[in-house]
């Protein structure tokens, strides 16, 4: 381990130059990349309960909207099936008999 570069084999010469130009290269690739920003736990606990509670509202909200949904299409049924039996009625003449 005391032998330098010059001493060292041809074949563990390559090696290591090989070695430390893939170093190079892989640390040219890193410095593209922007750097992490501090990592803030609190920051992220805080946004991951904020989020968390968002999405509890979101889905109380989509379960009004669903019952509100079948609601509209229960009432909406009830209007097209008594606007068909008046359209029946009225084809037999029983439309002065519906009137209150």
């Amino acid at each position: 381990l005391n032998a330098t570069y010059e001493q060292l084999p041809r074949e563990t010469q390559e090696w290591l130059s090989s070695t430390e130009r893939k170093i190079h290269e892989w640390r040219a690739v890193a410095d593209r990349f922007p750097a992490p920003a501090s990592l803030d736990i609190a920051a992220a606990d805080k946004l991951a309960a904020e989020a968390a509670r968002e999405t509890e509202l979101l889905e109380q909200r989509s379960q009004l909207d669903a019952q509100a949904l079948v609601g509209y299409k229960e009432a909406v049924q009830r209007t097209v099936s008594e606007g068909h039996q008046m359209e029946r009625d009225l084809a037999r003449g029983d439309l002065a008999a519906r009137a209150p």
